[in-house]
């Protein structure tokens, strides 16, 4: 069975944990660096530290459905098995 490789965004913990999927590929390889670029963006443009200055609901290029609060926001790779019926 073959799986494709599904990046998801995730922020919070406990009852606020929220985690959504972001985009999906066919490589594992491509799924991780876009995890990589999708993080980045994070890293650079927001302040974990100062996180209620930022809109919840930024614009990240990468992620339409992006997300943070006090905790930050993380992006995975979930291998996910692929069934073509």
């Amino acid at each position: 069975m073959k799986n494709i490789y599904v990046v998801f965004g995730q922020t919070g913990e406990y009852e606020d944990y929220s985690q959504w999927s972001v985009q999906a590929f066919k490589s594992e390889t491509s799924a991780k660096k876009f995890a990589e670029k999708c993080q980045a963006w994070v890293d650079e443009n927001i302040d974990k530290n100062e996180y209620w200055k930022t809109p919840t609901k930024s614009k990240h290029p990468l992620d339409p459905k992006f997300w943070i609060d006090y905790t930050g926001t993380s992006y995975l790779v979930r291998a996910i098995p692929f069934v073509n019926n």
